[in-house]
């Protein structure tokens, strides 16, 4: 039979960083992507829409607000984006219409905001950013009509099987 000591000391070595002998013995790294470029701040409704409202995957996460200093005269390419937003090699990053992305208008009220804080001249394109086999990032993304050298908009985290 195992004293009280014992198994204090069974329980003492599970709670240490990998779990004692046998445990799990690193734990996989964060991705982690940029959503602020700039030292100009998110309009204000941008971020209190973001406080608001969660995206729907396989979990439920909120939208963050995004600020990314660019050269507007055209919107960025794959790797230019992911050179922005600090995004691994590994990731693979396609360029949506926006309307491919909410194809059922459920994130309208997000939509609409975005495309009203935007200019009209390239409109608002969607950076699907894919870090894994299950988790990806969605960049909603317009040039701010304040601010020809600034994308703003929303990224959405979400988990895909």
């Amino acid at each position: 039979m195992s004293s009280d000591a014992d198994y204090q000391s069974f329980l003492d070595k599970a709670n240490q960083p990998g779990g004692g002998e046998g445990g799990i013995t690193s734990k996989p790294a964060s991705t982690e992507t940029k959503t602020i470029t700039t030292s100009k701040d998110v309009p204000e409704i941008l971020k209190g829409m973001m406080r608001v409202v969660t995206y729907t995957s396989e979990t439920e996460e909120p939208f963050e607000s995004v600020s990314l200093e660019f050269d507007a005269q055209r919107r960025p390419d794959e790797e230019e984006f992911r050179t922005l937003i600090a995004a691994p090699s590994s990731a693979k990053i396609e360029i949506w219409a926006l309307e491919m992305w909410d194809p059922r208008n459920t994130y309208e009220a997000v939509t609409a905001l975005l495309r009203r804080m935007t200019s009209d001249r390239f409109g608002v394109r969607v950076y699907r950013v894919e870090l894994d086999q299950s988790r990806v990032q969605y960049y909603g993304l317009g040039v701010d009509m304040n601010d020809p050298d600034r994308l703003i908009g929303f990224r959405a985290k979400a988990v895909e099987s």
